[in-house]
């Protein structure tokens, strides 16, 4: 998923099938819950790296890209917890 795509997805805003998080320095506990939940439903798409300020209403602007600082040790420490 490149940047344009991602920007595109945010603009419709979190729903049932997308759930951002901040994970700026590692991964949360809650991505667990929202696997778990995704899982046990139509799926859907967690965008890590993501910080939502839910004070603007104006969804275009509610959502900020951050990254994650390194990505692949949170993927390694993902797969590894999810084991």
């Amino acid at each position: 998923m490149n940047e344009k795509t991602i920007k595109e997805t945010l603009q419709k805003g979190e729903r049932v099938t997308l759930e951002c998080k901040r994970a700026k320095a590692e991964v949360p506990k809650s991505v667990w819950a929202t696997y778990s939940a995704f899982a046990n439903t139509i799926g859907g798409l967690i965008l890590l790296g993501v910080d939502e300020d839910l004070q603007e209403k104006d969804v275009s602007k509610r959502f900020q890209i951050i990254g994650v600082d390194e990505p692949r040790l949170a993927i390694l420490r993902f797969r590894i917890c999810s084991v």
